[in-house]
């Protein structure tokens, strides 16, 4: 009988495995959505240009192509060979990227004790099954010191389950796993690893189709992320963490 890893891998490679379904996880250059997220995830990293970064779940690059400029090499782990086929066709000569088709369980093998400053992934947490394990193998990948960043849909947003019902790229057996992450189980699990300087924060508030398409929204967006009524249900949940 298949494990709960292998299921889950099974589960993922189905769901992936034309990229060509996937439109929304391309990279585009000048999404404000992609920037802005992107932004968050760089200063809740403390990113560096002498940083080396794993960034897992990859896929096309939506995310990965926008941090590679912010660090001295992003390495994109994802399982998909189509994904990470079509993240390579985007990115630019020359891009500071390698690229490594695996399992994020086979951490250890591929890269070894300490090897990343920074550890990243973008709505990828909810995809796996087993968060002890992944944060016990991130916390040996992680030099001394390094960091860890993941951001996650806020499921108290209800705007999550209307995309999941009603996207053509999405489905339940993908991404049920948004509705039962919880970023306090997430925190206890990261303190009892080990890890260290544990922070909770929520933002967003506009969909990508408003943020990429009216000038001058985002600037509306911050200002809503301020208003406290409203805060525990915006849209998004980035948790950092450090290895001592």
């Amino acid at each position: 009988m298949a494990s709960i890893t292998e299921q889950w891998q099974k589960v993922q490679d189905d769901f992936y495995i034309d990229a060509k379904k996937h439109t929304h996880l391309l990279f585009k250059p000048n999404s404000t959505y992609a920037k802005l997220l992107t932004d968050q995830m760089v200063r809740g990293l403390s990113l560096s240009n002498s940083d080396i970064i794993l960034d897992i779940g990859a896929g096309a690059g939506r995310f990965t192509l926008h941090l590679a400029p912010y660090c001295k090499k992003v390495v994109a782990l994802d399982t998909s060979q189509a994904l990470l086929g079509a993240l390579e066709r985007q990115s630019a000569p020359g891009t500071n990227l390698d690229i490594a088709c695996a399992s994020v369980f086979d951490l250890p093998l591929d890269f070894g004790p300490s090897s990343f400053d920074a550890i990243s992934g973008f709505f990828i947490l909810h995809h796996i099954p087993n968060h002890v394990k992944l944060f016990e193998l991130i916390f040996d990948t992680l030099k001394s010191g390094g960091r860890l960043g993941f951001l996650e849909p806020n499921r108290l947003n209800p705007l999550f389950l209307l995309q999941v019902m009603f996207s053509r790229e999405m489905t339940w057996e993908a991404e049920k796993g948004m509705f039962t992450f919880s970023a306090s189980t997430t925190t206890r699990i990261l303190r009892d690893v080990g890890f260290i300087n544990i922070q909770i924060k929520r933002s967003g508030f506009f969909p990508p189709q408003l943020l990429d398409n009216i000038p001058g929204i985002s600037t509306i967006q911050k200002g809503l992320e301020w208003f406290s009524p409203i805060r525990r249900f915006l849209p998004f949940v980035l948790i950092n963490a450090q290895k001592p």
